[in-house]
C-alpha cells in the first residue's frame, strides 16, 4: 500500500472515531466526483453534525 493510501485511511478512521454522529445530507448516489487523469474526489461532502 501506497503512503498516500495509509495517511487517508487513518485520517478517515480518526474522524469518524472524534464525529461518530455526523451524517451525509443528501443520498450517496447523489455526490459529485471530480474526474481527473490520475484520480479522483468528490467535489464536496455535505454532512451535518447532530446538536446537543
Amino acid at each position: 500500500m501506497s503512503h498516500a493510501y495509509l495517511a487517508a485511511e487513518a485520517a478517515i478512521l480518526h474522524i469518524l472515531d472524534v464525529l461518530p454522529e455526523m451524517d451525509l445530507v443528501s443520498h450517496c448516489d447523489d455526490l459529485v466526483w471530480r474526474p481527473g487523469p490520475f484520480h479522483r474526489s468528490l467535489t464536496a461532502l455535505p454532512v451535518i453534525f447532530p446538536t446537543s
